[in-house]
């Protein structure tokens, strides 16, 4: 329930960084505390595969070695570097232990997506006010002094209309982006699960709003991932009727939208897939290389880490330059070792995913399973580009899908109907 509104502190206690911190320091350190006080003897219906426990111990081993390489000139820079690697990454046993049965999976998401409306609708409330009074009046109305940083300096872009930086009820774009794409998935597990039409029919209505919303959010990469999402699961999933409708309701959904904000379609296409091969064969790639090249054994941890510039000292923030890409980031903190370890997580979460979704013979706990993998390998490609899965919301729930998947066998969603 606070996740869509963490920017909000964050925007007004800025410079400060506590404000990022109030989601740690309110929800998920106290979470950890009274689960594993409290509740250890869940973990004994947590099906984490083992071989993803080892890789995962691995790489949290690695990442405290690199905490102490000599690059790292201030240990609080380090501690920062730490947090973001590993703080959330336990959530996928204590997910996997919540999820014990199917009610609240289906309490989960009713919450969540009810919530979900308010920034799609602050989102779509701001584009709005952007086209009418003007992008720079419209968020300097809303956001007032801390305007400037929440929109990027007050960057648009010119797609047939003017395509605005949009925050929402967060602190800057790629995050409320990033919350409209985790929606999708939710949005479609909802889907799956509720037996009450009435709840069913809400679900619909919020993935056209979230897919509105993801592509007026300023976002260029919400051109293509939210639908590039939305496939995987349809095809994963193979259901027909589900699949047919998606491939053409959401085209027209997108297509409908871009026209209504004057946004040249072919053009934006065009642009769009003359990014993805920009940012493919001259972005990723090179950086990535360049990375590993340039710091085989690690630099160490939060040296290319964006949360660590508040803490480093007036030279360190006059150099720094943080490389774009969680892999590129991980070759440069943690050495090809780490890079590795995070390919590898990536992919066996994706493996036993699959495999998952291959067993499952209830259509609902597929369809939940599908819609987690979907996101998984959504993600995996996502983080050759960017951090997303640093950011909220999707630093959070990025795990706990990841746990709700490896728990979904055991679910009796017969006992809903």
């Amino acid at each position: 329930m606070f996740l869509p509104f963490a920017g909000i502190p964050t925007l007004i206690l800025r410079p400060s960084p506590i404000g990022t911190l109030l989601k740690d320091f309110l929800f998920v350190v106290p979470l950890y505390v009274v689960f594993f006080l409290l509740h250890t003897r869940d973990l004994n219906r947590v099906r984490v595969p083992p071989p993803l426990t080892l890789l995962l111990l691995a790489f949290g081993a690695l990442v405290l070695l690199q905490l102490f390489n000599p690059n790292v000139e201030r240990i609080v820079v380090g501690l920062v570097g730490v947090k973001v690697w590993l703080m959330y990454l336990p959530l996928i046993y204590v997910s996997a232990a919540f999820f014990s049965t199917p009610e609240r999976l289906v309490q989960v998401m009713r919450i969540t997506v009810v919530i979900a409306l308010i920034p799609c609708a602050i989102g779509l409330l701001e584009f709005v006010m952007c086209a009418t009074i003007g992008y720079r009046a419209a968020m300097t109305l809303i956001y007032g002094g801390a305007a400037v940083e929440a929109t990027q300096n007050f960057a648009t872009f010119y797609m047939g209309a003017e395509f605005y930086r949009i925050p929402s009820t967060f602190s800057f774009v790629s995050q409320y982006s990033g919350f409209c794409l985790v929606m999708i998935p939710i949005v479609y597990i909802m889907q799956s699960v509720e037996t009450d039409q009435r709840w069913r029919n809400f679900a619909r209505i919020m993935l056209g709003v979230v897919f509105i919303a993801a592509t007026l959010s300023g976002a260029r990469a919400n051109f293509v991932f939210p639908m590039l999402l939305y496939l995987t699961i349809l095809f994963l999933d193979a259901k027909l009727t589900r699949m047919a409708v998606g491939l053409i309701f959401i085209p027209v959904v997108i297509m409908t939208t871009m026209e209504a904000a004057g946004l040249n379609v072919l053009g934006v296409f065009g642009a769009t897939s003359g990014l993805a091969k920009h940012y493919g064969s001259d972005f990723v790639i090179p950086l990535l290389i360049h990375a590993i090249v340039s710091h085989p054994l690690g630099a160490g941890v939060g040296s290319n880490t964006g949360q660590a510039i508040n803490v480093m000292s007036a030279a360190q923030r006059a150099v720094f330059s943080p490389i774009e890409g969680y892999y590129a980031k991980a070759a440069i903190e943690l050495g090809f070792v780490g890079m590795m370890l995070v390919f590898m997580i990536f992919g066996a979460m994706i493996l036993y995913g699959l495999r998952i979704r291959r067993r499952l013979r209830d259509p609902v706990a597929r369809s939940v399973a599908s819609a987690v993998v979907a996101f998984v390998i959504i993600m995996t490609i996502h983080s050759g580009k960017g951090w997303q899965i640093e950011l909220d919301p999707i630093n959070i729930w990025f795990w706990v899908l990841v746990g709700l998947l490896f728990q979904v066998p055991y679910l009796d969603f017969s006992a809903l109907r």
